[in-house]
């Protein structure tokens, strides 16, 4: 959750601190809550997010709350209690039914990847973003390629990390 500090630094030399899984002085939700396989990152920064995933929620009762009616104050004084309420349907779905329920609600919400779904990522796969590595005195094991395909281009191959001494006398 770390895309604006880079911008608060470039256009304002401002230095920002790591605050856990939330970002105070934001729009609720901004935070990463547990799911049922995972954690899935919950960002609404416009007011049509949220509309839209108090829909998806299925228009609870609590969303009526006067408290619940401006999402600063919500994320400042009441978020414990928000992702209480949200944490129970959350749990009832998995990284990947999320992440097809909030693309088809029109919403950036995103499940966050462990190693091994980022290494079993259909998409990443289909764009042949890993390639095979081999190492001597290891297993064949996959390794990030170039994250870029051009047509004029082909891919580099990869090579071994170089043993001890290897390149010496080069």
């Amino acid at each position: 959750q770390t895309g604006m500090v880079v911008l608060q630094w470039l256009f304002s030399s401002r230095r920002t601190m790591r605050q856990g899984r939330r970002n105070a002085g934001s729009p609720y939700p901004y935070s990463i809550l547990p799911c049922a396989d995972g954690y899935i990152r919950l960002i609404a920064m416009q007011k049509v997010e949220w509309t839209r995933f108090v829909n998806i929620l299925g228009n609870p009762e609590w969303t009526k709350d006067p408290r619940f009616q401006n999402r600063l104050v919500m994320n400042e004084k009441y978020h414990e209690e928000l992702d209480a309420l949200i944490q129970p349907w959350l749990s009832s779905h998995t990284k990947n039914e999320l992440d097809q329920i909030f693309y088809e609600g029109g919403l950036p919400f995103s499940p966050v990847k462990d190693f091994a779904d980022v290494l079993n990522d259909s998409h990443l796969r289909a764009r042949g973003f890993f390639v095979r590595a081999e190492q001597p005195g290891m297993e064949p094991f996959d390794v990030p390629g170039t994250p870029y395909h051009l047509k004029q281009e082909p891919q580099g191959a990869w090579r071994p990390a170089p043993t001890l001494g290897e390149h010496n006398d080069e």
